[in-house]
């Protein structure tokens, strides 16, 4: 069994995982491989929600911090 655990081989299997939902940043490709990953460790696994979301950095207002 390797020390690193890698996206690609998760060494168990989640047999208690009916339901997954999960809010991903929209352009990271290793969260959707992730998914993947688990997809393939859950085999009871009924209900799969997926959400896609923009992430954004908050705006400072430098000018009012630096009052």
């Amino acid at each position: 069994m390797p020390d690193e655990i890698t996206i690609d081989s998760i060494p168990f299997t989640f047999y208690n995982l009916r339901r997954l939902k999960s809010f991903n940043p929209f352009r990271a490709s290793n969260h959707v491989l992730l998914i993947f990953s688990l997809l393939r460790s859950s085999p009871n696994l009924e209900k799969l929600e997926i959400w896609f979301v923009e992430m954004h950095e908050p705006e400072i207002d430098w000018e009012f911090l630096n009052a």
